[in-house]
């Protein structure tokens, strides 16, 4: 089980060891609301409302108050819901239970070092996601286990009533889990899509509770969540739509390329390569080497070397319609990136639609326009799935 400090690697230069220390140090004259800001639309794209969110960040005096601040909120909001349960309908327990769940994922993300506090958060954001969906879905939610080189992946899926119905499968990045977006799940299944979410090699209960870290064939992983659903009595697997976030989408893109069953990618901040380790933020150097176990600057380097879209061999393979959403303040992919892949594309003229939509405001994966973002997508899985 991997459990070295985020501090622990030679794969950080100098400056990245002052970051940590001037950002431990900032934190402590500087309030974690302020500090935090730009992560604030993506905890509120699920269910923690500014009263939860700010009362939790300004009780924390630094970096390292996270850890027990992020136990004691848990600890005061499941006193809150088992105190209230008796009282509450199926539709308020529900409701309850996912809050929950996404108050424990913000408590488990802000946690840098891999120790007992942040899987115990998880752990209790995975089982509160469980039992809420359970309840409100009976049988039309399933969690199943993807077989893949020899591991199993643990993965969720919504399902619609009715006919079998089209698959929606959503690949989340390097620092997220498949709880955490619920409500976008439940928008693709408002709109009649069967719905997977999965924790690949390196990501989330794979790699906190089983130990699995990061392979290079990831897309090989989103391959074989298509396969295990192939013979789901629930699900057309013959007509897939994948979106991926961030390092998510580069490896959904790669998953697309050759297999003819995905007829439409929804590409939402993906790098073309991750080459660029040094001018990443500070976090992401530390999850990939968490991830990854990469210990030097070697070892990163090799890693990094092995994600990448940009080569006519995988662009050329992508038959599906391709919608590219991007922002105009993403700081960790760069508009030129994007503008690329959109033109590349176009020249290769293989894909059977190539789409882009850029908002002038947004920051990485557009996590201010989360809600037009689901709509947008709903909407473009609608035109070449259905």
């Amino acid at each position: 089980m991997p459990s070295k400090n985020v501090s622990h690697t030679e794969a950080y230069s100098t400056f990245d060891h002052l970051f940590l220390g001037a950002m431990r140090s900032i934190s402590k004259v500087v309030s974690m609301k302020k500090l935090t800001r730009p992560f604030w639309n993506r905890w509120r794209a699920g269910d923690v409302g500014d009263d939860v969110l700010f009362a939790f960040l300004e009780e924390i005096r630094s970096l390292d108050d996270w850890p027990d601040a992020a136990l004691r909120m848990i600890a005061t909001n499941e006193a809150t819901y088992k105190a209230g349960r008796a009282g509450m309908t199926q539709v308020e327990e529900i409701a309850a239970l996912r809050r929950l769940s996404y108050m424990c994922n913000l408590g488990h993300w802000g946690i840098l070092p891999l120790n007992e506090a942040k899987r115990r958060a998880y752990t209790k954001a995975r089982d509160y996601y469980v039992q809420a969906e359970r309840l409100a879905f009976g049988d039309r939610f399933q969690q199943f286990s993807i077989a893949w080189n020899g591991q199993a992946f643990p993965a969720n899926l919504h399902l619609p009533k009715g006919d079998p119905a089209p698959l929606v499968i959503l690949v989340h990045g390097i620092d997220g889990c498949k709880e955490e977006h619920l409500a976008t799940e439940l928008a693709m299944l408002d709109a009649g899509f069967a719905v997977a979410a999965f924790d690949g090699p390196g990501q989330a209960e794979s790699f906190l509770l089983n130990g699995i870290l990061w392979d290079a064939r990831f897309p090989e992983a989103i391959t074989a969540c298509i396969d295990q659903l192939v013979d789901h009595r629930g699900v057309d697997a013959t007509r897939v739509g994948i979106m991926g976030m961030s390092i998510g989408a580069l490896w959904t893109l790669a998953a697309s390329s050759g297999d003819a069953r995905v007829k439409a990618v929804y590409d939402l901040g993906a790098p073309i390569n991750t080459r660029a380790f040094n001018r990443v933020p500070f976090i992401i150097k530390s999850k990939m080497c968490q991830i990854t176990g990469a210990t030097s600057d070697k070892d990163i380097s090799d890693v990094l070397s092995r994600n990448f879209i940009d080569r006519d061999e995988i662009l050329n393979g992508i038959t599906a319609a391709v919608r590219i959403v991007h922002g105009t303040k993403d700081r960790v992919v760069s508009m030129e990136d994007k503008h690329w892949l959109h033109e590349r594309f176009q020249a290769l003229g293989v894909a059977k639609a190539i789409e882009m939509r850029i908002f002038e405001d947004a920051d990485h994966c557009c996590t201010s326009h989360i809600p037009e973002i689901r709509r947008d997508m709903a909407d473009f899985f609608h035109r070449f799935l259905r």
